[in-house]
């Protein structure tokens, strides 16, 4: 079976972020939850549903690891 965004849009406000090449996105990320002591482990940003192009992951050292995706 193929990946299907459209069952994570149901579960998540989804944006869609258009921007001019060679310029700057502002790609946005609202990443509180209304779950007490919840806590993010993993962002992931995509790129025509499919593609993964940037994502954040937090780690045991307490930091998110920044990676560009390829």
């Amino acid at each position: 079976m193929p990946f299907s965004f459209s069952f994570y849009e149901k579960l998540a406000l989804v944006k869609e972020v258009h921007a001019v090449l060679k310029q700057t996105a502002l790609l946005p990320c609202d990443i509180t939850s209304s779950v007490k002591g919840d806590s993010v482990i993993l962002v992931v940003w995509y790129k025509d549903e499919m593609t993964p192009i940037y994502s954040l992951k937090h780690t045991q050292k307490l930091f998110l690891k920044k990676t560009f995706l390829n």
